[in-house]
């Protein structure tokens, strides 16, 4: 039975820095995916490991959530070749369980990040980046609705949709509003 997203310490694990190494990071990995009732396959290893080094690189940048496809050039440019279609049934199966979580768009690919820490996003509308927002920044929201409704929530996801300041400070293009 699959373990809920974020109630597992072992996914706590994954998300961190892999400072200590390739053999501490995977050791890391495969008790994870253990604690959600998973095999450390080859793929489910390596996909893990790419979303965690565009975690570890998007705190300096914004940006720690990849794409498929983009998932699909990191582990070539690795040298892991993984089929496509591999990853996308791979990527469905970790998002089922809770391992990874997904964004969805209206005009671009979802992206997906790893679930281990709860946190929030604020998606830029006009270039796509996710930042994301650490989940006791929306505490006082958590405790508001239960102030309001009475209704004690378990499980708060928010995601802002707006725009980014590099994207506030470009002039809009033909049609943009």
């Amino acid at each position: 039975m699959p373990t809920p997203p974020g109630s597992s310490p072992a996914v706590s694990h994954v998300v961190q820095p892999h400072t200590h190494g390739h053999q501490d990071y995977e050791r890391h990995a495969r008790t994870a995916l253990r604690g959600f009732g998973l095999r450390s396959t080859p793929q489910r290893l390596a996909i893990i490991k790419a979303l965690s080094e565009a975690h570890d690189a998007g705190h300096a940048d914004g940006g720690a959530h990849l794409t498929v496809p983009e998932i699909h050039d990191a582990l070539d440019a690795a040298g892991m070749h993984i089929e496509l279609s591999t990853i996308y049934r791979t990527v469905a199966t970790l998002v089922e369980h809770g391992v990874l979580h997904a964004i969805a768009y209206v005009d671009r690919p979802a992206s997906y990040g790893l679930a281990g820490i709860a946190h929030h996003h604020a998606v830029c509308v006009r270039c796509g980046t996710v930042y994301e927002i650490s989940s006791t920044a929306l505490a006082d929201a958590m405790r508001a609705i239960e102030d309001v409704t009475g209704f004690l929530p378990d499980d708060l996801r928010v995601t802002a949709h707006g725009t980014c300041v590099d994207c506030r400070n470009q002039p809009a293009a033909a049609g943009e509003d």
